[in-house]
């Protein structure tokens, strides 16, 4: 070796080049060592464990905290309507409990640093990993502990599989189908409802793949003021973005979200929550000069303020809007990235400049500080959506001087003849070209198989319909615009003024337009959770670039506001009864049967208690249920002892308690093969021979006795849909039960599930209204939503049909009964109008609320003189009580939910059960 060394290389090269390079290789032999040893003592993070493709990481310090805040805020009282963020609310609240009960648990959950990482899973769905750090022994064994106290209540079940050499624990909770899957490592209890993402949690460990880097860009992230301040904190990873959402939409979006994946390099949020909003505030980073990245487009360009508002019309549903200084550097680099995203882009403009003898150059020299491209709302029976893009200019006579000549050229080679239209002063011209906007400016700009063109003020709009041209103009010269109308401008007022890019969605008139372009799984959601979707009312996201990166703000603006006991002195209080969380359920009202003539209220809360209130306001018991309620309280003398018990259903179960709230004997009935419970009916065959029909939410039907067995004929009798409302029994020489399907059929059967001769009728209708039964006729009403009115009778022979006026484009018609008298009525939503209509269809009024609402209606028939009409506003929190002239008798009363009214038997005044938010009671109105 020495003489190796000394032949080959000390006789070779001269000593100071020999030992230059000795010392050199020395240097970087040590920094290896040193990099290798601190990789082998850096600690171990939730960014290390977790897969590589998030698409959401949030984290927070204190998760007591933060759920106490997010719980006492009016958001989540409306979320937890539904079903998941149920789950989610009442699974939290009952491990916080346990937890809670030791100050270990305590300290498992405060001050440190808890993760969740949202993940596509699949083609249709995502999933989210918790991370929660366990780091010391003493951690260890109180998660011991607590898994050991779940694991010896009978209503979990737990189990172990190995995979990769881990050992993954499941547990699963009776009475659900869902499986949480969690595993122990390196200091952390990973856990997920998608044991997809356990597994890539083990694959990602055992494999020693390189942890998930929050940005490349901006190392000391963590020091951020915003990041290190917030009580939420949110990472954004824009490559993921194109699967998540393309996870929720249908499959023609897929290519339109594509260039999400290069919307920028990364992104950090900070969460700000109060009554009206949730707002996310931090920075979007992008690779200086990537100009693959699309918000590199705006990189060193002044933002500009919204001047384009005032063009802009009041049915916009969704808002796109760009602002620069520099217009030359803003095409190249819109050309620019589209060609890196689109390899055909620079390739099909030249193609068309060629063909058709035209240069979109010859516009983009007019082009000046702004463009805004809006997305109108759709109409009941619209197809595709109507579109209008705005382009400041700095010179519109010339600006439209080329808009004609480009026209011209395209119409004389297609051997057509350029058509200019006058409306009122302005022209309308088309240009005969598919798509012409996403040609010229990118394929954002999509949706205009045909292209107008026109202009308001000194922008030039373009639309890929004439008629929507001429609304616009309509509409400019009314002042029905964005920055005109007072409600526009105050939301815009609370936005930034300048923004090189704002995106506007108002959900409640984008509804169509999201329900349209949902995957099918989305679809269903939005149609079961309608109401609490649209109490968010805007979406907006705005950037603008600031000191060499991009300052960002995302808000998620609701309505709700603050939720205190402030009603108008008209109502005179009487009971008042003040929950823990909010309630999930109307007033209940039950008789009490020790005390004639006292009425009680029975609800249930978001966390799935039901409590019965007594005639002073005082709770006298509460009762955890499984799921929420599913069918309104019925009251029955199952023992025909003159006292009553509650039937009801829940997700799977037929529940019937007393009045000191104690399941009866046999019961809860569990459902086994159904999905979801959806209504019930109580039958009586005989004097207090109950049975108890229900029917699940794919048209399931059974009968069980009060014994907990299926009574003959109806072990599962599949009707094919979901019930539009809870069947009806009726008496026509025997008993026959009647089922009205949103699909329009009509089914009868006779108590032992024969059919009945003449049935299935069907109505041709779809419907989500009840019918209405004439027990003395045997004749049978039913309203479809868009305004048809069928009779028929017990033979199934049709009586009667009458398609009503619809008075307004997106109206829906609402069967509303008055369970006491079977008297109805009709009610018309027009969204922010409504009609109220007789049973022969003629108009008792009309009212205008103004502004758009989600509006629920009940009739109430108490009297000869005395019917009201109670319209409750789910964006408001208010209901609205009005007689039968549709005058109101005072203000609206702050209520989340339907109201209920009652004559004061023993004054000339109204007695009104309300819940609202987490208060529950009683009010009096006089009446005049």
């Amino acid at each position: 070796m020495k003489k190796f060394l000394k032949e080959k290389i000390l006789d070779k090269y001269p000593k100071r080049v020999v030992y230059g390079a000795g010392a050199g290789l020395a240097i970087l032999l040590i920094v290896l060592i040193l990099v290798w040893l601190s990789s082998g003592r850096r600690k171990p993070s939730a960014l290390t464990m977790m897969p590589n493709n998030p698409v959401f990481v949030f984290e927070t310090n204190n998760v007591l905290n933060l759920f106490k805040e997010v719980e006492a805020n009016p958001m989540w009282s409306n979320l937890v309507q539904t079903d998941y963020f149920n789950t989610v609310a009442s699974r939290t609240q009952y491990f916080i409990e346990i937890l809670s009960k030791n100050p270990k648990g305590v300290s498992l959950l405060a001050n440190r640093t808890i993760t969740a990482s949202v993940h596509v899973t699949s083609k249709e769905d995502f999933g989210t990993l918790f991370f929660v750090p366990v780091p010391t022994s003493m951690d260890t064994q109180y998660l011991s502990e607590v898994l050991s106290y779940f694991r010896a209540k009978s209503e979990f079940q737990f189990s172990e599989r190995t995979f990769k050499d881990f050992k993954i624990y499941e547990a699963k909770q009776k009475g659900t189908t869902s499986i949480f899957s969690f595993v122990i490592y390196k200091g952390f209890f990973m856990g997920s409802y998608s044991s997809i993402l356990i597994d890539d949690v083990v694959r990602h460990a055992s494999s020693g793949e390189s942890a998930y880097r929050v940005t490349e860009v901006k190392r000391d992230w963590k020091d951020l003021a915003f990041w290190k301040n917030s009580h939420l904190r949110m990472h954004v990873n824009p490559e993921q973005l194109p699967q998540f959402v393309a996870s929720t939409s249908n499959e023609n979006l897929v290519p339109f979200f594509k260039p999400l994946k290069k919307f920028a390099e990364s992104a950090l949020y900070g969460t700000h929550l109060d009554n009206s909003q949730m707002a996310f505030t931090g920075l979007t980073l992008t690779n200086p000069g990537e100009e693959g990245e699309f918000m590199n487009v705006f990189a060193k360009q002044k933002a500009h303020p919204f001047q384009l508002k005032n063009y802009i019309p009041n049915n916009t549903a969704i808002m796109y809007h760009l602002t620069f200084a520099d217009r030359e550097k803003f095409v190249k680099n819109v050309k620019e990235y589209w060609e890196k995203q689109d390899e055909a882009f620079v390739q099909k403009q030249r193609d068309i400049e060629s063909k058709n003898g035209i240069k979109f150059a010859d516009f983009y020299k007019f082009l000046d500080k702004e463009i805004g491209f809006a997305v109108l709302e759709m109409g009941e029976e619209q197809r595709e959506t109507h579109k209008l893009l705005f382009m400041r200019t700095n010179g519109l006579v010339g600006a439209l001087n080329v808009l004609k000549q480009m026209g011209k050229k395209v119409a004389d080679k297609m051997g057509q003849t350029l058509q200019i239209q006058k409306y009122g002063k302005a022209e309308i011209g088309e240009i005969p070209l598919s798509e012409f906007p996403a040609a010229m400016l990118g394929n954002t700009f999509q949706g205009f198989e045909r292209c107008y063109f026109s202009y308001v003020g000194n922008a030039v709009v373009l639309a890929n319909d004439i008629a929507i041209i001429r609304n616009l103009l309509d509409d400019v010269q009314r002042n029905d615009v964005w920055g005109k109308t007072t409600r526009y401008k105050l939301m815009l007022s609370k936005i930034k003024q300048t923004s090189n890019l704002t995106f506007l969605v108002n959900i409640p008139k984008a509804w169509k337009i999201m329900y349209k372009n949902a995957s099918p799984n989305w679809k269903k959601l939005m149609s079961q959770y309608e109401a609490q979707i649209k109490y968010f009312q805007w979406l907006t996201a705005q950037f603008h670039y600031e000191g060499e990166q991009f300052q960002s703000q995302l808000r998620l603006k609701f309505t709700g506001g603050q939720m205190d006991e402030k009603v108008d002195k008209s109502y005179h209080p009487l009971v008042s009864a003040t929950l823990r969380t909010g309630i999930y359920t109307p007033p209940y009202l039950m008789k009490n049967h020790r005390k004639k003539g006292v009425t009680e209220i029975l609800v249930q809360d978001y966390e799935n208690r039901l409590h019965l209130i007594s005639e002073t306001g005082k709770s006298l018991w509460q009762l955890r249920m499984y799921s929420p309620l599913r069918s309104v309280p019925v009251q029955i003398d199952r023992y025909r002892n003159k006292k009553l018990q509650y039937a009801f259903i829940t997700n799977r179960h037929i529940n019937l308690i007393d009045r000191v709230g104690r399941p009866v004997k046999k019961f809860p009935i569990r459902i086994r093969d159904s999905i979801r419970l959806h209504t019930m009916s109580v039958l009586e065959f005989g004097r207090r021979n109950y049975r108890f029909l229900v029917t699940d939410i794919h048209g399931k039907a059974r009968i069980y006795n009060h014994e907990g067995q299926l009574i003959y004929g109806w072990k599962s009798k599949n009707l094919g849909s979901k019930l539009a409302a809870p069947a009806q029994q009726v008496k026509a020489g025997k008993s026959y039960l009647m089922f009205l399907l949103e699909n329009g059929f009509v089914y009868a059967y006779d108590r032992r599930g024969k059919k009945k001769p003449g049935f299935p009728l069907s109505l041709q209708i779809k419907t989500s209204n009840p019918m209405v039964v004439d027990k003395k006729t045997l004749t049978f009403t039913c309203l479809s939503d868009i305004g048809q009115l069928i009779s028929f009778d017990i033979n199934g022979d049709i009586v009667s049909k009458k398609n009503l006026p619809k008075p307004y484009p997106n109206a829906k018609f609402k069967l509303c009964v008055d369970k006491k008298t079977n008297d109805w009525i009709i009610m018309v939503d027009g969204g922010s109008k409504i009609i109220a209509l007789d049973k022969e269809g003629r108009k008792l009024f009309e009212k205008d609320f103004k502004d758009r609402k989600s509006f629920s209606f009940r009739y109430f028939n108490l009297d000869t003189d005395k019917r009201y009409i109670a319209v409750t506003s789910k964006m408001e929190a208010k209901t609205h009580i009005l007689d039968y002239g549709g005058k109101s008798l005072a203000e609206p009363l702050n209520s989340t939910k339907d109201v209920v009214l009652k004559l004061d038997p023993n004054a000339n005044r109204l007695i009104i059960y309300r819940c609202y938010s987490q208060f529950a009671g009683s009010y009096a109105l006089d009446l005049e």
